[in-house]
């Protein structure tokens, strides 16, 4: 995996766009319903969607706000699988395609 694969992968915020990508195969940008939510979306629209459409991982459709895998997202599959498969193991904060299991 490269570096800059792992700086993106750094970010919650990437990563549950990319859950979402591997679960759904597209998704759409949701408007925000709080002003917090309108300065995450601010700094998604401006970090962290053009980062993973720079390197392929996304293809985003800005007038629509339509978001499909990129040319090299089959790249971050084999980790999206890992996350599905062995999401209880992660830290709380990783989103994952499947809840954590409960005691």
């Amino acid at each position: 995996m490269s570096d800059e694969l792992v700086s993106v992968l750094a970010s919650e915020h990437r990563r549950r766009v990319l859950v979402e990508l591997f679960d759904h195969g597209e998704t759409r940008i949701k408007p925000p319903d709080s002003e917090t939510n309108a300065r995450s979306r601010i700094e998604l629209y401006h970090v962290h969607l053009p980062k993973l459409e720079t390197i392929g991982l996304i293809t985003w459709d800005r007038r629509s706000d339509r978001l499909t895998p990129g040319t090299t997202f089959e790249d971050i599959e084999p980790f999206l699988e890992l996350m599905d498969d062995y999401g209880g193991a992660f830290p709380a904060q990783w989103p994952t395609t499947r809840q954590p299991e409960t005691v």
